[in-house]
């Protein structure tokens, strides 16, 4: 899938097995899920498993969700497990 969503200073796009230390990093911490109502994940194999999940619903479903990237870095604004 390449169908990327730019404006000028943010890139959307599919979620990558490379985003795994960027999302274990944003979803281990606690400030993160605060109002999320959701527990922080506890070791990088839970977000290696949430990758594999939503890529398989591009290839079954033809969509998922994925990050929010800043240009300027490629750094993951918001990450997508």
């Amino acid at each position: 899938m390449n169908s990327n969503i730019e404006t000028e200073r943010l890139i959307l796009r599919e979620i990558l097995p490379e985003d795994e230390a960027a999302l274990f990093e944003m979803d281990s911490d606690p400030e993160v899920h605060r109002y999320l109502g959701n527990d922080p994940v506890k070791d990088i194999e839970q977000i290696r498993n949430a990758i594999k999940f939503i890529r398989k619903q591009y290839s079954d479903n033809g969509i998922a969700v994925g990050p929010v990237v800043l240009k300027e870095n490629n750094e993951l604004l918001a990450g997508a497990v």
